[in-house]
């Protein structure tokens, strides 16, 4: 009887445990983009713009992999703004005459306030196969956070290759390259740099940050992810394809969390966006200078 008691009072108590634990980790994981964003306004302070998505030799070139591959770059943005989060020591390591396969030893290299606390503390081994061909061994580097591109199909949904979808991007979302639907343009571009000045529907209304889904299915490529945080492209971005989180895609942004996912805003603070939010409202909190009137309460919590 005795032991019967104690299992169903260990039954009622474990939920209860496991919700407080989860509490703990999305706390810290707010702080994570916290402190995110603070690099992020430190350097754009200090350089006078927000750092590029992606840096690739030239406008044309569509394909991040090969540039991080063969090519002279490829980087993201969160190399960058590595000396704002206390790794000078680390980004001084980087050799910016070569790509990021060429910085093998340096990308791959663990920094706390890039993985989410929910998921993991660093690569698991089901995390291996991320990435591309190049970089599918890696055990080190990953992420769980991306810069927001804004919406719309930014990425081809190549097999294990995600290289910028030209034309859609172009025309639909084309504000990096063309004038073409800047209304559909987030903070982070493939060569642009976003100021504060840019962000014309207000930066409590604007989506910087937010956390990445880790997708790993080999014969569906939309259910492919990319991970590490030198690496640009779809590893380190997020775009709202289709006005929905956690939707087994691997451009959409999402979670370990129950409900939903956090996302950084332009102005530092950090906000947990439900599932269920309003397809329309999420998407034009991602986009900087579309002009939209967004409710921002909605399917929000601060």
């Amino acid at each position: 009887m005795v032991i019967t008691i104690i299992g169903i009072l260990i039954a009622l108590l474990l939920p209860a445990v496991q919700a407080a634990r989860e509490a703990a980790r999305q706390v810290q994981c707010k702080n994570h983009l916290k402190q995110i964003g603070l690099a992020l306004h430190n350097y754009a302070m200090a350089v006078g713009a927000f750092p590029p998505g992606i840096i690739m030799d030239n406008i044309y070139n569509r394909d991040y992999i090969a540039e991080a591959t063969n090519g002279r770059h490829g980087t993201s943005w969160m190399l960058h703004i590595l000396p704002y989060l206390e790794q000078q020591a680390l980004y001084d390591r980087w050799d910016f005459t070569t790509n990021v396969r060429g910085n093998a030893a340096v990308a791959q290299t663990d920094i706390a306030a890039f993985y989410c606390p929910s998921r993991r503390s660093g690569v698991r081994s089901e995390d291996v196969p991320l990435g591309s061909l190049v970089f599918s061994n890696w055990t080190a580097g990953g992420n769980d956070y991306g810069g927001c591109i804004g919406y719309g199909n930014c990425f081809a949904d190549g097999p294990r290759t995600h290289a910028f979808f030209s034309w859609d991007w172009i025309v639909h979302g084309g504000g990096y390259f063309t004038d073409i639907g800047r209304e559909t343009v987030g903070i982070f571009s493939p060569f642009g740099s976003v100021a504060f000045r840019d962000i014309s529907d207000g930066t409590s209304h604007t989506i910087m940050t937010g956390e990445v889904q880790r997708l790993y299915h080999e014969t569906l490529t939309h259910r492919f992810s990319h991970d590490g945080w030198a690496l640009g492209g779809a590893a380190t971005l997020l775009c709202n394809i289709n006005g929905v989180i956690n939707c087994e895609h691997f451009e959409v942004p999402g979670s370990d969390h129950p409900g939903g996912a956090h996302f950084g805003m332009a102005d530092g603070s950090v906000c947990f966006i439900s599932n269920y939010i309003d397809g329309s409202t999420l998407w034009h909190m991602s986009s900087y200078g579309g002009g939209e009137i967004v409710d921002v309460h909605e399917g929000v919590t601060w």
